[in-house]
């Protein structure tokens, strides 16, 4: 060790051996280094008063350690160094999550394969379609065959734009956070990272609790207040045809738009809302997909059919969505694809379609689909109910959905800007609304010159611009955003610290938690069949501060926020709601969220918010 010091002191170096951190800890073992460089070490008389000097230091900062624990009237904050944060920007800090950690691995497990090929449901295999979408029927079961169609013509494109125009496929799997992505579809995720190089927006936060408000914050780049007062108020009998829907916006510039989901009835415009009068854009999957539902769909769980025929309803997606973008690779298109059915209520059933998602992602790439196509595969949240939803991990990964983003390599080239941006903002603190800046910017790829990007950045930054709730990924995302800069309400802020409170002494806690049910109860007023809940129990509270790289400056300027998980009567629903409490005046930052399900215990009213809180009177 001797050699070692004197060594370093010959190069120059201040703290041989010892890294500098900022605790108390390193702080101690800097004292000691110091103490060692000034004494002559050759002199072996020095031993003993070195050593007394070392003891006397020990007990010294032993001592201000204790006053500190004993005397501090700061909020104790969790002893997380910055290795273990996923995000550590000085606006946002994200803890760490392991993908196995021991809090969640007992809810993780093999799904039993889904059969669906059974006597009840069997469909005789007499149909055979070609590459080149030739159809042939074995005529040895003629008398299986029954034929129909209809007629229907489709609009002609547009003319097409002569600028240089680049494709967009976006692949939506519904509930699956980015942690739970890398664990149950280990195929798709090494094809995606290794082989076509898609960067992972491991920051990507959800703006809202459901699936049409963090789509929708694509879609339109607004939240559901915003589209609520604009286009479904133009609307008398409120659909969606009159909204400006980004398809929309790129089939103006003549590109070829296609929208497809794997469940018709749930649907994300259909779910308790009543979609579209005329199909949305030139290719609509919504009514050959409810005609295969209805006809030969089968073996259903939680009110979703998996199987249409003999084979799992998501391949009849993917064929369909592997036809549209191998078709039309030489045309600009914009094409958006979500599924619900294998993945929305069951944590692990996502392992069931890792085989059938990777060979939709490399015969994508093989076929050259994807030279010209700006490729993203998106998630909504996190599970949002379950086991695993009760756990600390659960409860963050919930927020965190997944993002991948995939471009063409003449467009990293030509754009190198914009992709060393985009590579940049993936370990920052990103949203829905970021992402439907970004499409932006794709269908305009003028926007994404440099000189182009700066000026657009020095709008953004002095609001010269017209507004919006986010920034394109390809513009340098501040190390300084925070939840709030970010439009991310503080119910969905992953930027936080959480301190547990016990919830059976703290008395702001059966306040807030009082508070939360009566503002639950407010919401049902004038719902004569739903009945009054009441606070039954109090699962867990915390205190919650904005956490940042200098959390010295968030605490003292931030007014502490609890997030509260209770049960209540009837019903025995689970709720969680984070609250603002400033000179005791509660506020909601957030919308009331509920962690289990309701399935039909509010089936006395359609209202699509309401029926998370809604017990009907008529059960009971």
């Amino acid at each position: 060790m001797v050699k070692a010091l004197e060594k370093s002191r010959r190069i120059g170096m201040n703290e041989p051996l010892l890294p500098v951190r900022k605790n108390r800890g390193n702080h101690l073992r800097r004292k000691i280094v110091l103490i060692i460089n000034g004494c002559d070490l050759k002199s072996p008389l020095l031993w003993v008063p070195l050593t007394i000097c070392v003891t006397i230091s020990l007990i010294v900062s032993f001592f201000k350690i204790k006053s500190y624990s004993m005397y501090n009237t700061q909020l104790p904050q969790p002893s997380v160094t910055k290795s273990k944060y996923t995000i550590d920007q000085e606006g946002c800090r994200i803890p760490y999550l392991e993908e196995y950690s021991d809090s969640i691995k007992k809810y993780i497990f093999k799904p039993d394969p889904i059969d669906c090929v059974n006597n009840d449901h069997i469909v005789p295999e007499i149909i055979t379609q070609t590459t080149d979408n030739k159809i042939f029927i074995d005529t040895r079961n003629h008398a299986l065959v029954e034929c129909w169609y209809e007629s229907f013509w489709r609009v002609n494109p547009k003319p097409v734009n002569h600028d240089e125009q680049i494709s967009v496929l976006i692949l939506g799997l519904d509930s699956i956070s980015r942690l739970n992505f890398r664990r149950q579809m280990p195929k798709t995720f090494n094809y995606l990272t290794n082989i076509l190089d898609a960067k992972e927006m491991v920051g990507y936060n959800k703006i809202g609790d459901d699936t049409f408000t963090n789509t929708i914050a694509v879609l339109n780049g607004l939240t559901v207040d915003e589209i609520e007062q604009t286009c479904l108020n133009e609307s008398k009998e409120r659909r969606f045809d009159t909204c400006p829907l980004i398809w929309k916006i790129f089939n103006e510039s003549g590109y070829i738009t296609a929208y497809g989901e794997d469940t018709s009835h749930t649907g994300i415009f259909n779910y308790l809302r009543k979609g579209f009068f005329n199909p949305p854009t030139d290719f609509d999957y919504r009514v050959f997909n409810q005609l295969l539902e209805d006809e030969i769909g089968h073996t259903e769980k939680l009110g979703y059919k998996l199987c249409v025929g003999n084979d799992l309803k998501i391949t009849k997606l993917f064929r369909y969505i592997k036809d549209f973008a191998i078709t039309f690779k030489n045309q600009p298109y914009f094409g958006f694809f979500w599924s619900v059915s294998m993945s929305h209520d069951y944590l692990n059933y996502p392992n069931l379609i890792d085989d059938i998602n990777y060979q939709l992602l490399k015969d994508l790439y093989e076929s050259g689909a994807l030279e010209n196509t700006a490729l993203f595969l998106i998630s909504d949240h996190g599970m949002r109910y379950g086991g695993i939803r009760s756990t600390y991990q659960g409860f963050l990964e919930e927020r965190l959905p997944m993002l991948y983003i995939f471009t063409p390599y003449w467009f990293r080239s030509k754009y190198p800007t914009a992709w060393a941006n985009l590579i940049t903002n993936t370990r920052r603190l990103t949203t829905p609304f970021d992402l439907h800046e970004t499409l932006l910017d794709l269908k305009n790829l003028k926007f994404l010159q440099r000189e182009k990007m700066r000026l657009k950045l020095y709008n953004k930054i002095n609001n010269t611009a017209t507004t919006s709730n986010g920034l394109s990924l390809f513009l340098p995302i501040p190390k300084e955003r925070t939840c709030e800069m970010a439009a991310i309400p503080m119910h969905f802020c992953t930027c936080q610290i959480y301190q547990p409170l016990n919830v059976t002494s703290e008395i702001v806690v059966r306040n807030i938690a009082n508070f939360v049910v009566n503002e639950i109860n407010r919401l049902l007023i004038g719902y004569t069949s739903c009945a009054k809940l009441k606070l039954e129990k109090i699962i867990s509270a915390s205190i919650n501060l904005v956490s940042g790289s200098n959390d010295d400056i968030f605490l003292k300027k931030t007014i502490p926020g609890y997030t509260v998980s209770l049960i209540t009567t009837p019903g025995h629903g689970k709720f969680e709601a984070s609250v603002s409490w400033n000179d005791g005046s509660p506020k909601l930052t957030g919308t009331i969220s509920r962690t289990n399900l309701y399935r039909n215990q509010s089936r006395c009213i359609s209202d699509f918010h309401l029926k998370l809180y809604c017990y009907c009177q008529s059960i009971f």
